[in-house]
Formats: C-alpha cells, structure tokens, sequence
C-alpha cells in the first residue's frame, strides 16, 4: 500500500510540474490593441416648417450617413401679420423654421 501511495504522489507531482511548464511556456498575451477614437463631423441645418419638406430633408441627408444629434434653437413660433380679410387684425402663419445638429462619421 505504501508502495501505491508513492507512485500516486510520484504521479501527481509529475502532472504537476508538467502543467506548470507548460503554462509558463504560453505565448504572452499580445498587448490589446485601444480602440481607434471615433471622430465625428457636424453639421447644422434649418429644418422648413413643414413636416414632409423635413422629413425629406433628413431622409436624404440620412443616405448620405449624417444623423441628428438635437435641436440647437427655434425660430419665432409664429409670424403674426396684419390680416386684410377678416376684421379681427391678425393672423398667423403657422409653423416655424428649427435648426438642428447632426453628425456623421469622419473618414
């Protein structure tokens, strides 16, 4: 039994070593490469008052690869005018300009 427990042992510190100079002998770890930073391009746009004129606008500027960022001012909400037909004064024209930011990719 003693006879057992040696080559057991004998055994077991070979498989030992054995890992342990094959994990040593491993390549080293390639230094991970850090990312590339992203760099952007913007660009500001006025947005017409109508929604399926802006909805085109964006769209094909969308084709192109900008995409929005957000809303950097409004126009005046509504021109108000002296109104010719109606005897109340004024009127408005509805709607209103926005500009806008978007960005894309720089190559």
């Amino acid at each position: 039994m003693n006879a057992r427990l040696i080559a057991a042992m004998a055994v077991g510190v070979v498989a030992g070593l054995t890992s342990a100079l094959l994990i040593g002998q491993q390549r080293p770890v390639q230094a991970e490469q850090k990312p590339q930073e992203q760099r952007w391009e913007y660009k500001v746009i006025t947005l017409p008052a109508q929604s399926d004129q802006a909805t085109e606008q964006l769209n094909k500027l969308a084709a192109v690869g900008w995409e929005y960022v957000g809303l950097i001012n409004t126009a005046i909400p509504s021109v108000v005018y002296p109104d010719q037909r109606q005897n109340s004064g004024v009127s408005e024209k509805p709607g209103h300009e926005s500009w806008v930011i978007l960005r894309r990719s720089k190559s």
